[in-house]
């Protein structure tokens, strides 16, 4: 099944680029049947700690509307990340 493909991306930095906040919202629609959508929305938070140090989280929102048998329609993912950066 052929899909179109559309996002839109946000970003915001605050306290210079001390704290970062982004967010991502794809959405995948079938050609042929517009009911039938995959949504993906991704909102990240980035804290630098120090210049070579910062700590992150992730949450994901994945939704499939019409999906396979067995499988939820709704799924949640959640990270967090250690970010080093050697200069």
């Amino acid at each position: 099944n052929h899909r179109w493909t559309s996002y839109l991306a946000a970003r915001l930095a605050l306290f210079g680029d001390r704290l970062l906040l982004q967010d991502t919202l794809y959405a995948q629609p079938r050609f042929d049947d517009f009911g039938d959508v995959r949504v993906l929305n991704e909102t990240q938070a980035q804290a630098k700690v120090s210049e070579m140090f910062a700590l992150g989280v992730t949450l994901g929102v994945l939704y499939d509307s019409q999906p396979p048998t067995g499988v939820v329609p709704l799924d949640l993912r959640l990270l967090t990340t250690l970010h080093l950066a050697f200069k």
